[in-house]
């Protein structure tokens, strides 16, 4: 025969209070949990929110330092330094203009060599010679002065075969070295056997640019 099913007995009232205090301090411990991790969240939103107020403040001083001024900070005041540009016009008006003029009175010849050859030899190259002179004209102002040259000539060959200055009241040393170099290049016609001694003068002199436009017209 088959045993009769006892019906499920309810739990004593004892044995439910246990359950209930036993229960109880799970829920704090949730609770407490809750608590912890809301207060994190909040103290990292603030921390947070002071570097954002932080960099915002330091953007708008960047690009509006005159605040600073206004709220009683010392700010380093710009030094402005004033620089003069020279323009064109002043360098045109201080700029001097050389001539070099040779003395066609001081002209000596010493052999074959005939007087039309020199002069238009010396007239020919009187640019490069000018163009030295210009140079020293350039790193001194007012340079000026007379200077004698003395050249012999190859009677075969016709070149230049020693130059020197003769006699000079010119100051610069890079200028006479520079037109010496260019007349010891020079060549004249080369038919006779004997040499030729030639020497002359030149003067040597600037003038301001207006002046120099006034000859050129």
């Amino acid at each position: 025969m088959a045993t009769p099913q006892q019906p499920p007995t309810e739990p004593s009232p004892a044995v439910q209070q246990t359950q209930t205090a036993g229960a109880s301090p799970q829920k704090k411990s949730k609770s407490g949990c809750g608590v912890g991790a809301v207060i994190m969240v909040a103290a990292l939103m603030f921390v947070v929110g002071l570097i954002a107020g932080a960099a915002g403040a330091i953007g708008y001083f960047i690009v509006n330092p005159d605040s600073l001024g206004a709220l009683g900070v010392d700010l380093p005041q710009k030094v402005v330094v004033k620089e003069h540009v020279v323009t064109k016009t002043e360098k045109a008006a201080s700029a001097d203009y050389a001539l070099l003029y040779p003395i066609e009175e001081s002209l000596q010849i010493e052999g074959p060599v005939p007087k039309s050859a020199v002069t238009k030899q010396v007239k020919d190259k009187r640019y490069a010679l000018r163009k030295c002179y210009q140079e020293g004209l350039d790193r001194t102002h007012n340079l000026k002065g007379e200077m004698g040259v003395q050249f012999t000539i190859n009677g075969s060959t016709g070149k230049v075969v020693a130059a020197v200055e003769r006699h000079t009241n010119f100051p610069d040393g890079k200028v006479k070295s520079c037109i010496i170099h260019h007349i010891k290049n020079w060549k004249f016609p080369g038919k006779k056997d004997r040499i030729s001694v030639v020497k002359f003068d030149m003067l040597l002199i600037p003038i301001g640019s207006g002046d120099a436009n006034k000859l050129g017209k």
